[in-house]
């Protein structure tokens, strides 16, 4: 796996939270680490291997939008947060209560 993934570097992206990012066969890629201090970042790059491979909870899409809205609260005004809601109600009435992330 080693000559699979090289050179690998952490940064802080925008939003404050580390991610790492690294080349798999010649191509670049980046991984959250879910943290937001360096120290953090730094222990999440040594074990950077483990992020790869880790599973990543799978949410039906009823919790993905509840924690959406959730937010658009503080976020959104009372108007954009009722076309949020409507939008994702036409969503939820195709697709159920489907499975978002990796299965």
């Amino acid at each position: 796996m080693a000559a699979e993934y090289s050179r690998s570097s952490l940064f802080k992206r925008s939003n404050g939270v580390y991610a790492i990012l690294y080349y798999h066969h010649g191509h670049r890629h980046w991984r959250s680490t879910d943290v937001s201090t360096k120290p953090e970042g730094l222990e999440a790059l040594t074990h950077f291997k483990d992020l790869l491979t880790g599973d990543r909870p799978s949410l039906l899409l009823t919790e993905v939008i509840a924690r959406f809205l959730s937010y658009t609260e503080t976020a959104y005004a009372p108007a954009t947060q009722d076309l949020y809601r409507r939008t994702f109600s036409r969503l939820q009435a195709i697709t159920g209560r489907s499975a978002c992330g990796a299965a």
